[in-house]
């Protein structure tokens, strides 16, 4: 019996282990913009994509995660014209893969950096709205604005006086 568990116990880890493997296999491992437009994920196909720009030890990337596994899960906007993707980086590469893997295999890693260089991400998460050319449409507040429209509808919107109140790069996110 003892021998039976043990086998059972051994057995778990190392599917647990493998699937994980595999998970990281299949995350996207992105060295330029145009790099977000190959693999399976969830801007394929769509006119925009918001992209959320994440780091393994942001708290507040953290505190966010449940509502971009939301997103994600949701895939695409109810119109279908908005993607959304959350891109990786500024942790060690194995942070990264670990990070992106429990996102799911849309999610990608920023390998070397030149995603976060050519959008100029300097603060954690960064909101990015671009279009099926990697093109940025808009970022900060406007990204924000497109993925709250696209996949959280029933989120309080932003009132102009509201918005006239935001500090400089200060975001407008009602999501607990």
């Amino acid at each position: 019996m003892n021998k039976l568990l043990v086998l059972l116990v051994a057995g778990l880890g190392l599917f647990v282990f493998y699937k994980r493997q595999a998970d990281q296999a299949r995350t996207a491992q992105i060295t330029s913009a145009r790099g977000l437009a190959s693999g399976d994920h969830n801007c394929k196909g769509t006119e925009k994509c918001v992209l959320v720009y994440v780091a393994p030890w942001c708290p507040g990337c953290k505190q966010l995660k449940p509502h971009f596994l939301r997103a994600i899960k949701q895939g695409r906007s109810a119109s279908r014209k908005l993607g959304f993707r959350v891109v990786v980086g500024q942790g060690t590469p194995e942070q990264n893969r670990e990070e992106a893997a429990s996102f799911g295999p849309s999610a990608a890693v920023d390998a070397d950096g030149s995603l976060k260089t050519a959008y100029g991400v300097s603060g954690y998460p960064s909101f990015l709205l671009v279009d099926q050319n990697q093109k940025l449409i808009a970022e900060g507040q406007g990204a924000v604005d497109a993925m709250l429209e696209g996949f959280f509808p029933e989120a309080p919107k932003l009132t102009p006086a509201m918005r006239a109140s935001l500090p400089p790069n200060g975001l407008y996110l009602p999501l607990r």
